[in-house]
């Protein structure tokens, strides 16, 4: 799937939304290339994102001015490059999100000139990451 705008496979405004046993594969988009929301809350539940990939950032999700979301058990794997996003899942002026039981993330053959941040938060008043687990991402650009 690819969008030249946001959120190849959702772009939400102002809504609820709850997804359940899902995939996002192969998701293109500017940003937020599985899921792209503005002023809506997110609850995703058993959910996986595989080799998705954004210019600007959120591969898998962008997320700007939400009261609360919440994940749990989420899944994020076999990603074989980065292109220029440099997170994973952007989250922007939130009041609260929750990240929980599972979460995990494994990221291989990134760009060596590229940064590889499994989550950004700017302007979230409380975030709770709780069972989860990071690897192979990258918060300094090579030389």
């Amino acid at each position: 799937i690819s969008a030249e705008q946001s959120g190849a496979a959702i772009n939400s405004e102002k809504s609820n939304i709850q997804i359940d046993n899902s995939r996002f594969t192969d998701c293109q988009a500017s940003s937020g290339a599985a899921i792209y929301s503005q002023n809506s809350n997110l609850t995703l539940t058993k959910v996986e994102f595989l080799n998705n990939e954004a210019i600007v950032g959120g591969s898998n999700i962008f997320s700007i001015k939400t009261e609360y979301s919440t994940f749990y058990a989420i899944y994020l794997f076999e990603i074989t490059s980065l292109g220029n996003s440099r997170n994973e899942f952007y989250f922007q002026n939130y009041d609260e999100i929750n990240c929980s039981n599972g979460i995990f993330f494994r990221t291989k053959n990134i760009k060596k000139d590229s940064l590889a941040q499994a989550f950004y938060f700017l302007d979230i008043i409380s975030v709770t990451l709780r069972d989860i687990s990071i690897f192979g991402f990258r918060g300094l650009s090579s030389i």
